[in-house]
């Protein structure tokens, strides 16, 4: 799974390459025509060695950071600056799920009646509850990574120290599957369900 992950980020490398070299070359040309000069060269080093020194650490950098985006949802962050309802739905969506995690079995049923049916409004709430589980399980797992639910950080510690890595895993895992079988026209009701069955108890 990492490699295939890792394997998806390669095809931008180049255009990362591509972009570090027109911005070197237009730095290059500005300069001058701003009557700034170049900082100095460093004693021993040339300018060749410079650009692939900072070529090298742009890609790193491109890497490190598809890597530390993963699971964010694509464009949230500007959709949430252009339109408050954003905002809103992530806040709602996770209010519910708090709900579903301290209800029993028949409780979580009749949240699921209360629940907006609808397809797409869903699949927001889904993908919202999906980042809180990723988050979760990288608490559970011991992860340094960041989390991206940071208003939410102590609910999710406690959360993960009390699921342990596997249900919380076993949550992600259900939550990115009923996400896949909505997307394939599947019984809403029935997809929230099973769903549920799987999520740990607060």
């Amino acid at each position: 799974m990492a490699l295939k992950r890792l394997l998806s980020y390669v095809w931008k490398l180049p255009l990362c390459a591509l972009a570090f070299l027109i911005g070197m070359i237009a730095g290059g040309i500005i300069l001058p025509l701003l009557g700034l000069q170049a900082p100095a060269m460093p004693a021993g080093t040339d300018a060749n060695t410079i650009m692939l020194y900072f070529l090298l650490g742009s890609l790193i950098l491109a890497v490190a950071l598809s890597f530390l985006s993963q699971g964010l949802d694509d464009g949230w962050a500007i959709r949430a600056l252009t339109d408050p309802a954003e905002l809103d739905l992530r806040h709602e969506a996770l209010t519910t799920l708090d709900g579903i995690l301290a209800a029993n079995r028949r409780e979580r049923f009749a949240l699921v009646e209360r629940m907006p049916l609808d397809k797409p409004g869903l699949l927001d709430v889904l993908a919202i509850w999906q980042g809180f589980w990723r988050d979760v399980l990288l608490v559970a797992s011991g992860s340094r990574a960041p989390i991206t639910n940071y208003d939410r950080a102590g609910q999710i510690a406690a959360l993960g120290r009390a699921a342990g890595r596997e249900q919380a895993e076993r949550a992600l895992v259900a939550t990115s599957r009923t996400l896949d079988f909505l997307g394939k026209n599947a019984n809403t009701r029935l997809a929230l369900d099973v769903l549920l069955l799987d999520y740990p108890t607060g």
